[in-house]
């Protein structure tokens, strides 16, 4: 009997001392500088429009500097902004971008801008739009994304003569 328990404790010595699966390593990056967010919007959804007055597929790009983005949707529902913006890492493969968006100076009015990337790869994934007025959601898209260090020209894009 004493040998069986020896033996049983042996065995449990070295499967206990054998290595740990290894952690996941993050995907998301920490920073977005200088990067470019790419989304393919396959899916819009809105809570005060009706669904046949949303373009539901497009694309949108996002550039990013230090604290502020550049969001153009130019080829998706038209729309364009600048904002600050803040970044959060929900998980190890998710962040957060967060950011206001200008409506009415006169009012003061503002609305809320969130976009959630999911990591497949540290490049690529899925991303979801969301734009609030308070807590409506006025428009969510929904798609897949690139991130890049792609420069951002104006020229190219053919914006030199809008106001943003």
């Amino acid at each position: 009997m004493f040998k069986k328990i020896m033996l049983f404790i042996s065995l449990l010595a070295i499967y206990s001392c054998s290595p740990v699966a290894e952690k996941k390593s993050a995907l998301a990056p920490t920073s977005l500088t200088g990067m470019t967010l790419e989304v393919n919007v396959t899916d819009s959804e809105s809570a005060v429009m009706p669904k046949n007055f949303l373009r539901g597929e497009g694309t949108s790009n996002t550039y990013f500097a230090d604290n502020q983005l550049f969001h153009d949707a130019t080829n998706l529902d038209g729309s364009h902004f600048v904002t600050t913006y803040s970044l959060k890492e929900d998980t190890q493969n998710q962040i957060i971008i967060d950011g206001k968006i200008p409506a009415n100076p006169i009012q003061q009015k503002s609305y809320s801008f969130r976009q959630t990337l999911i990591f497949s790869d540290a490049e690529k994934g899925n991303a979801t739009t969301e734009i609030f007025d308070g807590e409506i959601k006025v428009v969510a898209h929904k798609g897949n994304f690139t991130l890049s260090k792609k420069p951002f020209t104006l020229l190219k894009n053919g914006m030199t003569n809008r106001i943003y």
